[in-house]
């Protein structure tokens, strides 16, 4: 691997551990501020609303202006609104829902302009394992904010110094990766293109057609952004307050694990493969969750242990999807596809937001398992229809 190589996946290494940090800010707002409930609910509905436009923005602007650009838009926007959120935690509430708008605003765009340029600028040797382990590494970011946030739960230290410590983390972080991304390269895939082609929506070519990829992959998002957000994010504060940085610990654990898995597995089921057994396996994991915790009612305990298998199998379909959506699209509209089919998911999480705050807990784990059950009927269908884009 070549220098600049290296410097790219350093820097979107430090800018995945940033986005864990930034995305775990709600969970860890909404228990450290003395907001009122309906606070409570609009920062977690920040993460859906604020994604979505992030994505539809961005992921637009990256295939018009290049993706080194909206690189330096992304950071600007969570980086300021990280920095409102800490200011704000014992503050104004207004304030605290701007910045962890703004940031979450900042985290939607960064993702379809991160797949499309590690898609792009890595060889293709390493490309899989580029995009699955890079992306993977965004679960560090929010285990961060567990361990902080179990420190402060056990009396361990005050919200001060937690709130101190994960802003020097993320000051010093951003810092890093500011420097970085201005030395950074431009996408040479993206060069080519013709401008009056960027942005462009045409058929993908060989294959099923933009209908069946967008469709499929849109019951991708739809189980792996939806229960990742109601079982890392807000189980803890909407159903065990008290052990809401264990949760967030345990799921990213999982997450973690199930990166590295995914790649070992990958070159045996290649893509197609990697998403049936990832997102049946997690329909079934989800199942017996729930059935452990909200049918059963068996210990806290065991519900843990399940969790985190299924945030093994959470990552192992992260990975197939972050290979699929830059893959399966074309350079010229990379970035806008990828926004494509984060819409309709996004929009569905707004509304759970406000569902699952009033659930019981056999309720919501049922929920999450009718979101895992449309990314497994998914995955059967593209594992009989969907192009192959792992060529090795």
């Amino acid at each position: 691997m070549s220098s600049r190589q290296g410097l790219i996946v350093a820097s979107t290494t430090v800018s995945m551990v940033v986005y864990g940090l930034v995305l775990g800010l709600v969970p860890v707002a909404a228990i450290w501020s003395s907001a009122p409930s309906w606070a409570v609910s609009t920062m977690y509905l920040t993460i859906p609303v604020g994604t979505l436009a992030g994505n539809l923005i961005i992921g637009r602007l990256t295939d018009i202006i290049g993706r080194k650009p909206s690189f330096i838009v992304t950071l600007a926007l969570y980086g300021v609104g990280s920095l409102v959120t800490l200011l704000s935690v014992r503050g104004s509430v207004y304030a605290l829902l701007a910045g962890l708008a703004v940031a979450q605003v900042g985290l939607g765009g960064e993702m379809p302009a991160m797949l499309a340029y590690l898609a792009e600028v890595i060889e293709e040797r390493w490309r899989a394992a580029a995009l699955i382990l890079i992306t993977d590494v965004s679960n560090l970011g929010v285990l961060i904010d567990g361990l902080i946030m179990m420190l402060y739960q056990s009396s361990t230290i005050p919200v001060s110094v937690a709130v101190d410590a994960l802003g020097a983390v993320l000051g010093v972080t951003i810092a890093v990766i500011l420097v970085m991304r201005f030395k950074m390269p431009e996408s040479p895939e993206w060069q080519s293109v013709p401008r009056e082609s960027r942005g462009r929506v045409t058929s993908p070519g060989e294959g099923p057609g933009i209908a069946f990829r967008v469709t499929a992959l849109t019951a991708f998002v739809i189980a792996t952004a939806l229960t990742y957000a109601f079982l890392a994010l807000t189980i803890g504060p909407y159903l065990f307050p008290s052990e809401t940085g264990l949760l967030l610990v345990i799921y990213n654990v999982g997450e973690l694990v199930g990166g590295p898995i995914a790649l070992a597995l990958l070159p045996w089921g290649r893509s197609r493969g990697l998403a049936l057994v990832s997102y049946l396996g997690g329909a079934v994991t989800m199942a017996v969750a729930a059935a452990a915790l909200g049918l059963l009612r068996s210990s806290f305990t065991l519900f843990v242990y399940i969790l985190l298998i299924n945030g093994i199998f959470g990552e192992m379909a992260w990975a197939a999807r972050v290979l699929l959506e830059p893959l399966a699209f074309p350079v010229h509209y990379r970035g806008t596809a990828i926004a494509i089919v984060r819409v309709v998911p996004y929009a569905l999480y707004a509304a759970s937001v406000f569902y699952l705050a009033n659930v019981t807990t056999g309720e919501y784990m049922l929920y999450n398992v009718g979101l895992w059950a449309i990314g497994a009927a998914a995955g059967v269908a593209w594992y009989l229809r969907g192009p192959e884009v792992y060529r090795h």
